[in-house]
């Protein structure tokens, strides 16, 4: 199963036709829907528009589904502090354990938005190849009055385009050192303390080394960040400019109904 999670996966569909500037509005656009959801039927209305989407993506639902796994270990922690630490009415009590409905339903909210937020952004990353996401929001921040902070608009747009391509390389990297510990004789399942020690310590390590060969192959380069020209130039069409009419569109209803 091809992992998705914040990669790139070739294709020709009607996602990946779209600007690179219309895809990222739309994801601001359902972001916000998605903190304002408050009910079974807003949540279920973004999950049938990404599963919309991830048909016409042309990689199906289940790939998307599967990017998720990186991420798993988060949600039950993220559940249960909510469970645990939100007050209310409480469900049952047994010692320092008091999980109260309040902090259920707040729960099942938080880890929904968790998820429907990545998939969302999952699906921009997959449809979109990175270097367009650089060009897409370089000229979103073009209006922007950046140079009265020092910085430019091809820095911003740089610094969250390596970031977001940092992910799947950060868990990549995890895996890797968690075999490796583990073909050494690590067992996570008896010491937790001491694995996460074994695989954070070498994880770091391996982030910083690999920044560190970024920087250097960047200045290589003579990157510079400023006067820069691109190979495709960008511009919407009437389709992108449906889509952005439509996207808001579902965002009010989300907000208001």
């Amino acid at each position: 199963m091809t992992n998705l999670f914040f990669s790139y996966f070739p294709g020709d569909s009607f996602l990946h036709r779209l600007d690179p500037r219309t895809k990222i509005i739309s994801l601001i656009c359902i972001s916000i829907a998605v903190f304002a959801a408050g009910i079974p039927e807003h949540f279920a209305t973004l999950v049938i528009l990404f599963m919309i989407c991830s048909y016409i993506s042309g990689t199906g639902f289940r790939a998307f589904w599967h990017s998720l796994k990186p991420m798993m270990i988060f949600f039950p922690l993220i559940f249960f502090m909510q469970l645990f630490l939100t007050q209310g009415d409480l469900i049952f009590s047994i010692g320092p354990l008091k999980p109260t409905y309040e902090g259920l339903e707040l729960g099942l909210t938080v880890v929904t938005r968790f998820v429907l937020l990545i998939l969302f952004a999952t699906i921009l990353t997959a449809t979109t190849r990175p270097s367009m996401i650089t060009n897409g929001l370089e000229r979103l921040f073009r209006p922007l009055p950046l140079k009265a902070a020092g910085i430019t608009s091809h820095d911003l747009a740089a610094m969250m385009s390596l970031s977001i391509r940092f992910i799947p390389m950060f868990f990549e990297n995890a895996r890797q050192i968690r075999e490796a510990q583990i073909s050494r004789g690590m067992d996570p399942r008896h010491n937790i303390l001491r694995a996460v020690s074994s695989i954070s310590v070498p994880l770091i390590i391996s982030s910083i080394r690999d920044a560190d060969d970024l920087t250097m192959a960047m200045q290589s380069r003579c990157y510079q960040g400023i006067s820069r020209t691109y190979l495709h130039e960008l511009e919407m069409n009437g389709i992108d400019w449906a889509v952005l009419i439509c996207v808001p569109a579902i965002l009010i209803f989300v907000v208001l109904y």
